[in-house]
């Protein structure tokens, strides 16, 4: 995201949430949105809970902290899909025994 203006505008929001829903927010036990250093960096985190795996479709809105009504949303969401890598029997590798 890259500002379009030579005048300072003060910080920017960026808000993800789970498309449609601008109300809701992304579960923190599969992901990860470190603001820690004034950067916008949405990690998905280890975890071994099996009911989190699915397909998750998150959208941003980004603006002007001040200027809310003035902002900007993606046409639409990105996805990101959480598997469980045990369930397909590809994680298992098939060996030949001798006598």
């Amino acid at each position: 995201m890259t500002r379009e203006t030579p005048v300072d505008c003060g910080p920017l929001t960026v808000k993800f949430f789970i498309d449609p829903d601008e109300a809701s927010t992304l579960d923190t036990e599969v992901f990860d949105d470190d603001r820690s250093l004034n950067d916008y960096k949405l990690s998905i985190k280890y975890s071994e809970i099996v009911g989190k795996k699915g397909i998750y479709n998150i959208n941003y809105i980004a603006y002007y902290t001040a200027y809310e009504d003035n902002n900007i949303i993606l046409p639409g969401p990105f996805v990101i899909t959480v598997i469980d890598p045990c369930e397909n029997d590809a994680s298992l590798d098939r060996v030949n025994l001798a006598n």
